[in-house]
């Protein structure tokens, strides 16, 4: 997937924080090249608008056409490439406390904890109304006023409801997570952003408060991965930022992220990135 080397990827995604938990931006994209790479703590709900886009994850992909719907997990990489243009989609970012207190009875992070090819697809009877909701989106984000926040809190809830309705999967029965869960994860994150370096288990679980199964249950209930799987995207992510904008040598970034030398990030970034650090510089 050579798309992944022609964009860097984002810590965070912009625009939700746990005072205004939804954020929404507007994508536009001109050219069939336009393609991305993206990872973020915050969750993500696209709606495309118009036009065809290919969506990545680590080992699916898949086509979307005019009214359909994606969701991106916290900190689960993820591309897309633009196939008929123009291509406009609404990106409808999530801090993931909200939905833990958002539901009522429904548990509306399930859908984003389900592998990528389990999740959700709309029905084609269903996309008029999901393309209204996003239409009305992006008006009142054009030009927002002291409701805007409500609305967007409110119509993000009414699309996983939406999404939820037919979905037919043993995700939607797992275990609820509490407010306090994400909160705890929110304060690791903040803490694992501030190294460099390799961070163990039993480090931040002791940091955290807890001991190490019960803090690695619940980092993975939340994020959908283990914290050392965490950390090493982390890690990869500060040394990508630096090969685009640093004249560091790649052996430089190799130590300065925590990896043992130049051979040892070439072997890890290719895992994630598809490419060697040189050639991610390059491009």
């Amino acid at each position: 997937m050579d798309y992944l080397i022609d964009k860097k990827i984002n810590r965070l995604a912009t625009g939700a924080s746990e005072s205004s938990p939804v954020g929404c931006i507007l994508n536009e994209h001109l050219s069939p090249s336009d393609s991305g790479f993206d990872m973020h703590y915050a969750l993500e709900i696209g709606i495309l608008l118009k036009g065809g886009m290919n969506r990545y994850y680590r080992e699916w992909e898949t086509a979307y056409s005019a009214g359909d719907v994606w969701l991106c997990g916290p900190w689960e990489p993820h591309g897309y490439k633009a196939l008929s243009v123009p291509c406009r989609a609404l990106i409808l970012v999530v801090w993931p406390g909200f939905l833990s207190k958002a539901g009522g009875e429904y548990d509306l992070f399930a859908p984003f904890r389900a592998a990528p090819a389990e999740r959700p697809r709309l029905h084609k009877s269903q996309k008029t109304e999901v393309l209204n909701i996003a239409r009305k989106l992006a008006a009142v984000t054009a030009i927002p006023d002291k409701y805007t926040n409500l609305w967007l809190a409110n119509k993000t809830v009414e699309l996983l409801l939406i999404l939820l309705e037919n979905w037919q999967t043993d995700h939607a029965a797992a275990p609820r997570l509490d407010n306090e869960d994400y909160n705890l994860i929110t304060r690791v994150l903040e803490t694992a952003f501030r190294q460099n370096n390799f961070i163990t288990v039993e480090e931040i679980a002791t940091a955290a408060g807890m001991n190490r199964n019960l803090f690695s249950r619940k980092f993975r209930e939340v994020m959908g991965i283990g914290f050392p799987d965490f950390m090493l995207r982390h890690r990869l992510n500060g040394a990508a930022s630096d090969l685009t904008a640093t004249s560091l040598s790649i052996d430089e970034i190799a130590l300065k992220w925590g990896f043992t030398d130049k051979s040892h990030l070439h072997h890890r970034f290719r895992e994630l990135y598809n490419c060697t650090p040189g050639d991610y510089r390059h491009k």
